[in-house]
């Protein structure tokens, strides 16, 4: 039992190392955004979709060996009950292996929050500025009347078209 305590440990070690690597991922990520690096970007989501990926199997095996304690996977603060029976100091490091995680989890959960705020400000800028593009190269069709004449010359809009023929 002991033998799997220490596995487990070992696996949460990994865990905190991936999700630190994580969170900096998502830090890159963040400055990319601000800076509009498009390529770095690119590589860095590339990124962050193999750091999952590397997550995922770790996630697992925590919970495989959890279930050898309990028939169900168990939280890190049940694993933290479990061991306090057991070994007052294993809880303890669990306890703050816990707590790192934890905080990381926060900081990333508040880094990617802010990195869909600034794309979705991103694509807003880039519809407005298409908005502008397109209003300029377009006439406003419905200041025309049927045979071509503007309707309300004082109503006229940025157009590349402003003399009635």
């Amino acid at each position: 039992m002991k033998e799997n305590f220490n596995l487990l440990e070992k696996i949460i070690d990994e865990e905190i190392t991936a999700f630190s690597e994580f969170y900096q991922l998502c830090i890159a990520k963040q400055e990319a955004l601000v800076k509009n690096n498009v390529e770095n970007l690119t590589e860095i989501d590339a990124k962050i979709i193999k750091k999952i990926e590397e997550i995922k199997p770790l996630t697992k095996k925590r919970n495989e060996i959890s279930k050898s304690f309990s028939d169900e996977k168990l939280s890190l603060s049940q694993i933290i009950k479990k061991t306090a029976t057991i070994n007052f100091d294993l809880s303890k490091k669990f306890e703050i292996k816990k707590e790192k995680v934890n905080e990381l989890l926060k900081n990333i959960k508040r880094t990617e929050s802010i990195n869909s705020n600034l794309l979705k400000h991103g694509i807003k800028l880039v519809e407005k500025t298409t908005q502008i593009i397109i209003g300029g190269i377009m006439p406003n069709s419905d200041k025309y009347n049927k045979q071509g004449k503007i309707d309300n010359p004082m109503k006229m809009e940025l157009s590349s078209i402003n003399e009635e023929i």
